[in-house]
């Protein structure tokens, strides 16, 4: 079976973590174990295979090779450490596992539609956000699969070192090698990581708040959560739209937490549709910031090998997700001002041993942080009144937050929703991205740390034998609840509609592409997001410039140079030069003054889509 050993490259890493971790004993339930163990193994995997592409590039070889040595490490952890007998004695809480076990069932019904291999062989999205995106992560992976250097190339800004976090796409590479599809290589890590990335959650707020019912309202709160005011126009378009409901609960018109370009200025998102699902890091991001804090957070019960783990975890996250770097900065600072201790040179001193080459990497690239850093007080609220902006986008959260901090509660679970309202205090003076609606990945860490005491606060509310206080917090549950429910909804119903991305054309070209060049050309494009050279693994001169812009990089003389050169006008492209230029249908229709030149050497024709070779200069 083609999947077996895909199937292998996820279970032999989970295995390996999960040896490790019981090893050091750091976990004594079985369910939490499990799944700190598979995210932490997948992601030192990952990492090592990465940073041996230099010597041994990526390969059925090698990753059998990795896999070999994974599979005599764990074999050693289990005769010689106590990890077995750690094992047998954990407890199995039952109901975390029903928590993983439902939300593996929600990504079942989800993670194929990332990315869909339709029966004529076009490749279609069932999510509309990740249309966009799509596109800039199957450049990445396609690429990252031919990648033999320590700092990759931009894969649409040819020439440039890529400043992306990029080790998610490097295990979708990982899968395609070991015979994935292109629809798998995107939906498997969905599939496996969206109901642990949850299910973590669950173990983080349970630890913390000893409380079962607060950990279940943090998961409805969270993966419903968006803009909450956008549910009110429900009504009105079910009227206007002339429907039966039963028919219109279908086919809802649009995304009720909003949009980054909502005329009513409804910019918070729900998270999954908008940023687990598209944004595809997060899926790494946010389950390893939750495994580390539920280290941290017991840091003065921990021995010296635990923190150094969770040091090494934590140098791993700036390759799979520099914004779970910057959200954590404001916990543990708060971790250590409240729990002083010399253990923490362990943590630093192995976060900073591995994470440095990393930094180095991100140094490479021509973006600059500091450049993107600018002001912008009360984010995208324009003229907007800020006060009524950000009820319309969070509802009662902040005040909720703000009363929590002075009822008792846990004092980790009040540290936790004090960097969460740094976090969002931060992203409301700054803008840390050039695209403004990017501060949301600064915003999705507000809500994870800072949920966790208003869901504590709503569990103590609903516990009251005082019923008009528990119908307020009920119509407070559900009042934040309704927008995102509608938005996840629109994702789960057999039959929902899908977006082509790529035709048949598209990815018979792009293999044909593969076939013909090689892997380290360049090929001149349309500068857009889904030209079939994003299948084919090769290098875009210029790709979408909206990604280009989004990460820092400067796109504007290269696009003026592509447009100049299809039509005839220059000879030589600065920056970088193509090996070959494609000639399709959306070439065709963007430069229409376009003239194939005479030193052009045909490669391959196929219907509408030509590609030349162009001459050395």
């Amino acid at each position: 079976m083609v999947l077996l050993p895909t199937f292998f490259l996820i279970a032999i890493p989970s295995i390996f973590g999960t040896a490790s971790f019981a090893a050091l004993r750091l976990f004594k339930e079985k369910t939490t174990l499990l799944l700190t163990g598979t995210i932490s193994g997948l992601s030192f995997i990952i990492f090592l295979a990465y940073f041996t592409t230099p010597l041994f590039p990526l390969s059925n070889t090698s990753l059998l090779t990795i896999m070999l040595a994974a599979i005599i490490a764990t074999a050693a952890l289990l005769l010689k450490t106590p990890a077995w007998p750690h094992w047998r004695s954990c407890r199995l809480d039952k109901t975390t596992l029903a928590v993983f076990i439902l939300f593996s069932g929600l990504s079942a019904l989800i993670a194929p539609k990332l990315l869909v291999a339709m029966p004529d062989g076009s490749l279609h999205t069932g999510v509309l956000n990740a249309y966009g995106d799509i596109g800039w992560h199957l450049s990445n992976i396609t690429t990252l699969q031919h990648n033999n250097s320590l700092v990759p190339d931009d894969p649409i800004l040819a020439g440039t070192p890529l400043t992306y976090p990029f080790l998610t796409n490097f295990f979708s590479a990982m899968l395609l090698t070991t015979g994935a599809s292109l629809a798998q290589s995107v939906g498997l890590p969905t599939l496996l990581l969206f109901p642990l990335t949850f299910t973590l959650l669950y173990c983080l707020v349970t630890k913390l708040s000893q409380s079962r019912l607060a950990a279940l309202i943090l998961l409805f709160l969270f993966l419903f959560s968006g803009s909450p005011v956008g549910w009110t126009q429900f009504f009105s378009d079910w009227q206007s739209s002339s429907q039966a409901l039963s028919n219109f609960i279908f086919h809802l018109p649009k995304h009720y937490t909003g949009h980054s370009d909502n005329p009513l200025r409804l910019h918070l998102i729900n998270p999954l549709i908008s940023l687990l699902l598209p944004q595809r890091s997060f899926l790494f991001g946010i389950p390893l910031a939750a495994t580390i804090l539920l280290l941290l957070f017991k840091i003065k019960s921990r021995g010296a090998p635990a923190l150094l783990a969770t040091g090494v975890l934590a140098g791993l996250l700036p390759l799979f997700h520099a914004h779970t770097v910057l959200a954590l900065i404001p916990v543990i600072s708060g971790l250590i001002i409240l729990y002083p201790t010399k253990k923490w040179l362990y943590f630093f001193s192995t976060a900073v041993l591995v994470g440095l080459p990393e930094l180095i990497i991100y140094h490479t690239g021509s973006s600059s942080f500091s450049s993107l850093l600018k002001l912008q007080p009360y984010w995208m609220a324009g003229s907007d009144n800020p006060i009524i902006y950000w009820f319309k986008n969070s509802g009662l959260l902040i005040p909720a937050t703000l009363l929590a901090l002075f009822r008792p509660a846990p004092r980790n679970l009040k540290l936790l929703a004090i960097a969460g309202l740094a976090l969002f205090i931060a992203s409301n003076i700054w803008l840390f991205a050039a695209w403004e609606w990017d501060n949301t990945k600064l915003f999705i860490y507000w809500l994870i740390f800072t949920l966790p005491l208003v869901s504590y606060f709503l569990a103590s509310l609903f516990l009251t034998p005082h019923l008009i206080i528990r119908g307020t917090a009920i119509a407070f549950f559900v009042f934040h609840l309704l927008s995102g429910a509608l938005d996840v909804w629109q994702l789960i119903p057999p039959g929902s509609p899908t977006w082509q991305v790529w035709s048949k054309d598209d990815v018979n070209f792009a293999r044909r592409i593969s076939a013909a060049t090689s892997s380290n050309d360049i090929i001149l494009t349309a500068p857009i997001h889904n030209s079939p050279v994003a299948l084919a693994g090769r290098s875009q001169y210029l790709g979408y410039p909206g990604h280009v812009w989004t990460h820092g990089n400067n796109f504007w003389q290269r696009e003026q140079a592509t447009k100049q050169f299809y039509a005839g006008q220059i000879k030589q492209l600065p920056e970088t030069n193509p090996n070959y230029i494609l000639v399709g249908p959306v070439e065709k229709s963007l430069y229409p003054s376009l003239k194939i030149q005479p030193d052009w050497q045909l490669a391959i024709r196929q219907n509408e889509y030509s590609l030349y070779k162009l001459p050395l200069r």
